[in-house]
């Protein structure tokens, strides 16, 4: 993003900036590391209590044995992985890096970056060259939409049908994402596009504070790498 910005845009973010847009990508990725690293565990299965234990033993003589040997093979296996966290952890820090061999979908998502990388150059152009903001972002989305009507017209004609039914919702996500676009549009007039991509993206500070006070979420572990996007924010807002 930033070489397509100094291309199209003649853009260059100062040293802080940069330090900035580094500072929050980081972050951003430690916090997904983490997120996986939960998921994980969650999964980890948890031991029988003694006292359940003891009980089924005496209900069912016949099967002790194999109680006391499935608890021991689990309880092994949990101590195995608390021990063992630490270096795993660290050696899923560049497990996404490892998937770009192996997983297409990954692959797809690095297409997909490049792409954004480009397009966000492009917007910040058309909307310069345009009477205004709005008169492009009209016409992007009209460019965008087209396309997909027809496709739609031509192979699945009855999904128009579902307008009908979800119309308040259809409505009430696309004021939502209209005034998205309104306001990364109208911020491109005074940051520069590596700045706006980096706000975009450290957006994921909210979703972990909604997570936190809607979903009652335990987010003291992501706490650091929201601090860190913070850090990075700051030094972008205080760079110029």
């Amino acid at each position: 993003l930033i070489f397509t910005s100094y291309v199209l845009n003649k853009e260059v973010p100062t040293i802080q900036g940069l330090c900035g847009i580094v500072v929050v990508t980081l972050g951003g990725y430690l916090l997904q590391l983490g997120n996986a690293a939960d998921s994980a565990s969650e999964g980890l299965p948890k031991p029988a209590s003694k006292s359940a234990k003891s009980k089924d033993s005496l209900e069912d003589p016949m099967q002790s044995a194999v109680a006391w040997s499935t608890l021991s093979s689990v309880e092994s296996s949990s101590k195995l992985l608390q021990e063992s966290t630490p270096s795993c952890y660290s050696s899923s820090v560049v497990a996404p890096l490892k998937a770009l061999a192996s997983e297409e979908g990954s692959l797809l998502m690095l297409g997909v970056a490049a792409m954004w990388s480009l397009t966000s150059s492009l917007d910040k152009l058309g909307a310069e060259h345009a009477p205004s903001f709005l008169v492009f972002a009209a016409l992007q989305r009209l460019a965008m939409a087209i396309p997909f009507v027809l496709y739609l017209l031509l192979t699945r004609p009855r999904c128009f049908s579902l307008i009908v039914f979800h119309f308040p919702l259809l409505l009430a996500t696309s004021c939502m994402e209209l005034v998205t676009v309104l306001s990364y549009l109208k911020s491109l007039e005074t940051l520069l596009v590596s700045y706006a991509i980096a706000a975009k993206r450290s957006g994921i500070v909210l979703s972990v504070i909604v997570g936190a006070v809607f979903f009652k979420e335990d987010i003291v572990r992501r706490l650091p790498y929201v601090l860190i996007m913070f850090l990075g924010m700051l030094l972008i807002i205080f760079s110029d």
